[in-house]
């Protein structure tokens, strides 16, 4: 089954997807990616009903560190690309 999944095209995994959330086969819908995110939202929606306050607050602490490491990741990665693109300066 894995490697005949594989060899699907990324249009009909979609629409593999779709069926297996909606229990409907059919072709892709047009706007897939807007439907994908609304199945996501639906779910992070629920999971967060689920949580007790204490784990809401974890997951955004982590969240947080995650984009600053990102965040300060980016900018040491131009800073050295400006120290590389400015010429040496002579006197």
């Amino acid at each position: 089954m894995c490697h005949v999944y594989r060899k699907l095209t990324r249009a009909s995994k979609a629409a593999k997807l779709i069926s297996m959330v909606d229990g409907k086969e059919g072709p892709v819908p047009p706007n897939l990616s807007e439907y994908l995110r609304e199945i996501g939202r639906r779910g992070g929606k629920a999971r967060l009903k689920k949580m007790t306050k204490e784990e809401r607050s974890d997951v955004a602490r982590k969240a947080a560190a995650a984009s600053a490491a990102v965040r300060t990741k980016k900018a040491a990665n131009k800073k050295a690309a400006a120290s590389k693109k400015s010429p040496p300066k002579t006197s």
